[in-house]
């Protein structure tokens, strides 16, 4: 039974990256970027997750993030490659939200950051902002004061001097309330980066 059982769980795990047809094309021209708020210098969306439901670009984040389907991660990779270089200033160095959950979304943030990376043709320091707590995901608190709470002081620099002068952009997949990244950017900031930069992939309707 245990074997079946694994088994079970390995073909969910595949079934991401087999459906591929399950993904609806999304192109360039239909996004509907957000500007967001917080404690940096700039900030975009790629647009809402959801409007009542699922919007185009939420489902392919939803079909990457919880399916781990690479097909969909690819077309978000392509779109934020377009969108970045058109919208934001020069940047020194990308820096990756370290997932919230330890045995959570590792695949989502190694794959997409580090192929954004590759396309951008920017330094990627994957290690620069490491937790030094994990905490319940966001999702999970409904309110912005327990989402503060709940990533303050989560997150230190391990190599402090890298910051010191740069303009670095912050990528992570979802955006809430923007606690998590206010919380990161407040720490480079406070290690003397020039500018802090925040893309994410989709925005959720909390403030709307």
């Amino acid at each position: 039974m245990k074997f079946i059982r694994n088994s079970l769980g390995l073909i969910k795990k595949l079934r991401g990256w087999i459906l591929a047809d399950e993904i609806q094309p999304l192109s360039f021209s239909e996004l509907k970027p957000l500007t967001l708020p917080g404690d940096f210098d700039l900030g975009y969306a790629l647009g809402k997750y959801s409007d009542k439901k699922r919007t185009k670009l939420g489902e392919v984040a939803y079909h990457f993030k919880y399916k781990r389907n690479k097909k969909a991660g690819e077309i978000l990779v392509d779109l934020s490659y377009q969108f970045v270089k058109q919208n934001y200033p020069n940047f020194d160095v990308i820096v990756p939200v370290p997932p919230a959950v330890a045995s959570t979304h590792f695949f989502v943030n190694r794959f997409f950051s580090k192929n954004l990376a590759e396309r951008l043709q920017k330094p990627l320091e994957n290690k620069l902002v490491q937790r030094i707590r994990f905490t319940p995901e966001q999702k999970t608190f409904r309110n912005l004061k327990e989402k503060r709470k709940n990533v303050r002081n989560s997150f230190k620099l391990t190599e402090p001097q890298k910051v010191k002068d740069k303009n670095l952009l912050v990528i992570d997949d979802i955006y809430d309330t923007g606690a998590t990244v206010d919380e990161i950017s407040q720490l480079l900031k406070s290690a003397l980066a020039h500018q802090v930069f925040v893309f994410t992939i989709a925005k959720t309707g909390f403030y709307d």
